[in-house]
């Protein structure tokens, strides 16, 4: 219902969510929080966000929402915003923040761990990163999270990009390396030993895109090519 680019999504089993976003550009950012139900075809609103933000990374664990990060109408952020979507009355509390606030970064849960990977620390498409950052999220907030724990670097400074995780790891493909250039790459990171491997090359350098799992393989979907210096929608 309410539409805009660079938003965050995540999936629980039931629900798909739609996070923040923006028209175009960030002073046109959204707090809205969406939920659909693909079994009835179904949109429905959450409370919404306590600033607007795009660009942000988000993923479920033990059945809260987390959004991570992301750029607000002026600055980029390192907010960590958690929300319970077992009470119906809960409300957005936070988590602690990252250990440098970006947008367009991937965001990943293995188990009750959440990986945030990547991004740009500035506004704009500049400034991309190799900064990975974990931190184990208590059970429904029975207790105070710790602080984010520094992981080793990803191999390729990317932003505007999306994680999925298969059999335990968190692969990241494609982004842009600088503000008009993308890259071909992925990287994938195991988290039992803290390593980054390189994957398979892209068939052509891409941004922008959604990375999902589905029937036990990794899935690109859309984002922007470049040819002849202009940024083209792909799918």
């Amino acid at each position: 219902p309410v539409p805009g680019d660079h938003l965050a999504a995540a999936a629980d089993r039931e629900y798909l969510y739609a996070v923040g976003g923006r028209r175009f550009t960030p002073r046109n950012n959204t707090d809205a929080v969406q939920r659909y139900e693909p079994a009835t075809g179904q949109w429905s609103s959450l409370p919404a966000l306590p600033e607007r933000i795009s660009g942000a990374g988000a993923a479920i664990i033990d059945g809260q929402l987390i959004v991570v990060s992301g750029e607000n109408p002026t600055a980029v952020v390192p907010t960590v915003l958690a929300y319970n979507l077992t009470a119906p009355s809960a409300t957005w509390t936070a988590l602690p923040s990252v250990l440098q606030g970006r947008h367009g970064l991937a965001v990943a849960a293995v188990g009750t761990t959440l990986y945030a990977i990547a991004g740009s620390a500035r506004s704009g498409h500049t400034a991309s990163t190799k900064i990975v950052g974990a931190l184990n999220v208590p059970a429904r907030r029975t207790h105070p999270a710790a602080a984010w724990r520094p992981r080793h670097e990803s191999l390729t400074a990317v932003q505007q990009v999306n994680a999925a995780v298969l059999g335990g790891q968190i692969w990241v493909a494609g982004g842009l390396t600088t503000s008009t250039k993308a890259t071909a790459s992925t990287q994938i990171y195991d988290p039992a030993k803290d390593t980054w491997e390189s994957g398979p090359s892209l068939p052509v350098p891409v941004d922008h895109a959604m990375l999902v799992t589905y029937q036990n393989k990794v899935w690109l979907i859309g984002g922007f090519i470049t040819r002849s210096g202009e940024s083209i929608a792909s799918s």
